[in-house]
């Protein structure tokens, strides 16, 4: 699952800010089933109706929450706490709804569904040695056996405290065997349907930058989170939906930062003091896949309106045993054209080789984060070049980094019984969290359809207009959205600053007081970075 991790927080009540204006053809209004959304059968708020947005906040809040496509009446409440599912002090809890008892849940209602189970696979990509390497290096790894144990915990609170009407979740772990950097496309989907054919999912957190994966995960109707994407998300409905921001909405994110910000002005962040005179030439650095590069067309057509110098693309390759040779040519090229400033929008790993060759050649540009890609984790950057990330800032879509200890997956840990520290594969604990609630909005009568409703109508938790917290992102899906993470912050690096995750110098600084935005709310002017950055 991927692993993001919030702080656990009491709810509030107060109303979140409104969700990235993403518009598509033949969506917004429409429900699950593509018709006209209005209230489900179980009496339930309409998919495009009011939702307060917030932790515990929801319009379908209460004991006497409806579920879509469903009733469930007169069932005890006595697990609920103050409206939700259950207590413990965590941010991401579902509404609460009354047991369900001995009733009949329609059995067998979709593939991987029984009367009993509902089954979820979890892909293990196989190791890359290149990557390894540099995660292991930074300490942020876990071992297959921590990961196991909290899989379990993960299984046991799951089952224990959501409402499944009758059913257990269960989780198998397939192992890929396919290479991903570069990807194997015809093995990679060939494992999509040995897992299919194993295990007859319903689910599966298949994370993959290869859009056929998700292709073939759609097309034997499996629900999977990772996409890339809302557009794609969209084109997969209603089987696919992403945790992080879509890279569309991004695109939309950061092409307002640049021209509010940065466009048509000189590179006076760069370390070249003749860059810094320049004005602004930039270059999309990024992943040359084809799932991305409707996004980075997207990015740069935005960038072009608003900035006379417009915007170059500069795309590699995702593959790691030529990384070495591509950032060479690549920070070559851009040097030889005047790139004042790279604007990175791309995956976590390449700016380890890219920022090196940079600055063995003496090139130092500004470092402009797009804001996607997980480059925004303080463990990670530290793995970039130390003088190039000293005039890094831009955008991060991620919360504000804390310690494992503080998350919602430690709560979890504690809860089933886990003793010691807590592991880092607790921080896992969010992917769980999001599919556990739309399954139990889902109701009894579990197929990809009431999922998709679920989902889309669910409450919304965090955004800084409700918590004025960084490490709280405003979390929000919605119908025609099908992405979660929708606001953002400003940062910039320190190399000596130290990070809350673990303590150590090397930490992304949120700015005016780590304040989250969403589209439209980016203030006009460069940004107020401190002196050497």
């Amino acid at each position: 699952m991927l692993a993001l991790a919030f702080p656990s927080r009491a709810p509030a009540t107060a109303s979140a800010p409104p969700p990235l204006a993403i518009t598509a053809p033949g969506t917004g209004d429409t429900g699950a089933d593509g018709t006209a959304a209005t209230t489900d059968e179980g009496g339930g708020p309409a998919a495009g109706g009011p939702r307060t947005g917030t932790a515990g906040g929801s319009a379908a809040t209460g004991v006497s929450a409806a579920l879509p496509g469903t009733v469930n009446r007169g069932g005890d409440t006595r697990h609920c706490v103050d409206g939700r599912q259950f207590g413990g002090g965590l941010l991401i809890v579902p509404p609460c709804v009354p047991t369900w008892g001995d009733r009949d849940n329609g059995g067998a209602t979709s593939q991987g569904v029984t009367r009993s189970s509902i089954e979820v696979v979890l892909y293990r990509p196989k190791h890359n040695a290149a990557v390894d390497a540099i995660i292991q290096s930074q300490g942020i790894s876990s071992s297959p056996q921590q990961e196991q144990d909290f899989r379990d915990r993960a299984t046991q609170f799951i089952n224990t405290r959501y409402e499944l009407y009758g059913r257990k979740i269960h989780f198998d772990v397939f192992q890929g065997q396919c290479e991903y950097a570069p990807p194997d496309i015809p093995c990679m989907r060939n494992e999509v349907d040995t897992a299919v054919a194993q295990y007859h999912p319903f689910a599966a957190s298949w994370f993959s930058d290869s859009g056929e994966i998700y292709d073939e995960l759609s097309r034997k109707g499996v629900i999977s989170f990772g996409g890339l994407s809302n557009s794609q998300d969209l084109a997969h409905r209603p089987y696919l939906y992403s945790l992080l921001m879509g890279q569309d909405e991004q695109a939309v994110l950061a092409t307002e930062y640049w021209c509010k910000k940065l466009a048509n002005q000189p590179a006076r962040f760069a370390g070249d003091p003749i860059l810094q005179r320049l004005p602004r030439k930039v270059a999309i650095v990024s992943d040359d896949l084809d799932i991305l590069r409707p996004a980075l067309d997207q990015l740069q057509a935005g960038i072009q309106r608003c900035d006379r110098n417009g915007a170059q693309m500069a795309l590699y390759s995702v593959d790691t045993s030529t990384a070495v040779a591509q950032s060479t040519t690549l920070m070559a090229k851009l040097k030889s054209s005047n790139v004042t400033t790279i604007l990175w929008a791309g995956d976590p790993i390449f700016p380890v080789f890219g920022t090196h060759a940079a600055t063995s050649q003496a090139y130092f540009p500004e470092n402009v984060m797009e804001g996607g890609g997980l480059m925004d984790i303080d463990i990670l950057a530290r793995a970039y070049d130390a003088q190039q990330w000293q005039h890094a800032f831009g955008i991060s879509d991620l919360p504000a980094f804390q310690s494992v200890d503080h998350s919602d997956g430690a709560r979890v840990y504690r809860a089933t019984g886990g003793t010691g520290a807590i592991p880092l594969a607790a921080f896992s604990w969010t992917g769980y969290a999001v599919m556990a609630n739309s399954l139990q909005m889902a109701g009894p009568t579990l197929t990809p359809l009431t999922f998709e409703r679920a989902t889309l109508t669910s409450q919304s938790y965090g955004g800084w207009h409700t918590y004025h917290d960084p490490h709280l992102p405003y979390l929000h899906f919605a119908p025609g959205k099908y992405t979660w993470i929708s606001d953002a912050r400003e940062v910039y690096w320190s190399a000596s600053a130290a990070s809350e995750f673990d303590g150590k110098p090397g930490s992304y600084i949120g700015l005016n007081g780590g304040q989250r935005y969403v589209q439209g709310e980016w203030t006009s002017g460069e940004p107020n970075l401190p002196p050497g950055v």
